[in-house]
């Protein structure tokens, strides 16, 4: 009996240290009661692996937010009411994996939008995947975001998806991708390498002056 019940309390703490390991970090454009950051960035540098970061609705005027080598999730608070204005001064958001944790890497993207970014790739957001493991996996499902108004001084003015090494699944879901610029290709889209899929979303508006005013794939594996 006495061996049932340790067993029992060894269990239990199992539990809850596992479910202790993830946690939400709410972060709000102002500061509020319940908020545990107003920088977006921030949040993402004091994040653990499994996190989720929620934006509470708002204007949030950051630009190069960067994810590196962290397996998280970031959700808004709605496309409409949740934006990252990049202000023309940088790219909306970057997400790096070049050390992927367990050879995968789950991300989720949902509930925000991000505009007005600048860079020379990827002026909305770029996907790099460049793990040396060859099995290693990132994995980034986006769903209800809005890329809209970006601008790219080479390729990919809304989103960039690029796998160096490793390999890169990126969908998008009612996600929509409008009147982003290229001064290259991809006016919306760029994708060189990895597998790219597009489910009930809208890729409208975009120009480049090269190839591809929506969408250029090039070289990629889907």
């Amino acid at each position: 009996m006495e061996m049932r019940k340790a067993l029992g309390i060894l269990t239990t703490l199992v539990v809850l240290t596992a479910g202790a390991q993830a946690k939400e970090i709410v972060v709000c454009p102002v500061e509020g009661d319940g908020c545990d950051y107003t920088s977006i960035q921030e949040a993402i540098d004091n994040a653990k692996n499994g996190d989720t970061i929620l934006l509470r609705k708002g204007v949030y005027n950051e630009h190069d937010v960067t994810v590196k080598n962290k397996c998280i999730d970031i959700k808004g608070e709605g496309g409409s009411n949740t934006v990252i204005n990049a202000e023309g001064m940088g790219r909306g958001m970057l997400i790096y994996m070049s050390n992927i944790p367990n050879d995968k890497c789950e991300m989720k993207l949902s509930g925000f939008q991000i505009r007005n970014g600048s860079a020379d790739n990827g002026g909305g957001i770029y996907i790099y995947q460049r793990d040396y493991d060859s099995g290693a996996l990132l994995d980034v499902k986006a769903n209800n975001l809005l890329i809209i108004g970006n601008t790219a001084s080479q390729d990919g003015g809304g989103v960039y998806v690029y796998r160096y090494s490793g390999s890169l699944d990126v969908t998008l879901v009612s996600t929509k991708i409008s009147k982003n610029t290229a001064s290259s290709n991809g006016g919306g889209i760029y994708q060189e390498g990895g597998e790219l899929t597009l489910k009930d979303s809208v890729v409208e508006g975009n120009t480049a002056i090269g190839d591809g005013g929506g969408l250029e794939n090039y070289g990629s594996d889907s």
